[in-house]
């Protein structure tokens, strides 16, 4: 902490004992500025962690998306055409649709097992020849399994 000069260099002694407490109110603001200033930069890590995580969990979150979307596509098309619409999609939409549904997908299965959506890993290693837990190993044939 900075003092203020002499005091008798004053001529109004309560001119020291002035500048001494704006110094120590400095100093006191000084202190809390650094703190708070420690605090936002501990808060920006956080958030930068939080949004990777939140950016991982999206990305394995896509095929989840893209399936259902498949599926949702093919409902409604399914529905245009009982009610006497036209399809809004091509046929090619409606095969995916069903290959969506009724076929594995090692990465949405994958991804469904680190969210605990499903939970049967016997019957995943069954469908798939491989253990859930040994998934992330392939990781290089798809970016998906992380």
């Amino acid at each position: 902490m900075r003092r203020a000069r002499n005091p008798s260099w004053y001529v109004n002694p309560a001119g020291y004992r002035i500048l001494n407490e704006v110094e120590e109110t400095r100093t006191k603001f000084d202190n809390k500025y650094q703190k708070i200033k420690a605090k936002t930069e501990e808060l920006s890590i956080e958030l930068a962690n939080q949004k990777s995580k939140a950016e991982e969990q999206l990305h394995s979150m896509k095929p989840l998306k893209d399936i259902g979307t498949v599926i949702r596509c093919r409902f409604w098309d399914n529905h245009r055409k009982l009610i006497g619409r036209e399809p809004c999609r091509t046929t090619e939409a409606i095969i995916a649709g069903n290959l969506a549904a009724h076929t594995g997908d090692i990465v949405t299965d994958y991804s469904l097992l680190q969210e605990g959506a499903i939970g049967d890993t016997e019957a995943f290693e069954h469908l798939y020849g491989i253990p859930h837990d040994q998934v992330s190993s392939y990781s290089s044939l798809s970016p998906l399994l992380l």
